[in-house]
This record gives C-alpha cells, structure tokens and sequence, in this order.
C-alpha cells in the first residue's frame, strides 16, 4: 500500500499504529478483569446452549484462545 504524503493520510496511519501498539501493550500488561474471566471460563467447556449465553459466544472466545497460542 503506498502513502500519499500530500494529503495528510499518514497522520491517520500513524494514530491506528501507535493505538494498535498501545492496545497489544495493554493487552499484555493486565489480567483478565471478572466478566472477561468468567467468558473465558464457560468457553472451556463448549456446550449447546448457556443459561445466559447463547452458545456461538463460547465458540468464538476459544477459538481467539486457540489462535493466541
């Protein structure tokens, strides 16, 4: 992809890097907060269908787990 300096495009490229930089720090950095806990524990045991939760939820948070390691 090639950047057009004259029409200002590069200080938009430049803030989502420096956001996609910040969030991949802070991702890092912290731990799971309670709810986000609670997700990833109901999506280690797949199910057809929570209480609260439709079951596609739980899917997807494994399958982000599983694409993280």
């Amino acid at each position: 992809m090639r950047v057009d300096w004259r029409n200002g495009n590069h200080i938009f490229y430049f803030y989502v890097l420096i956001g996609s930089i910040f969030g991949a720090v802070q991702a890092r950095c912290t731990g799971l907060h309670p709810d986000e806990a609670y997700y990833y524990q109901f999506s280690q045991t797949l199910d057809w269908g929570y209480f609260d939760h439709p079951p596609m939820i739980a899917l997807l948070i494994r399958a982000g787990g599983r694409m993280n390691r």
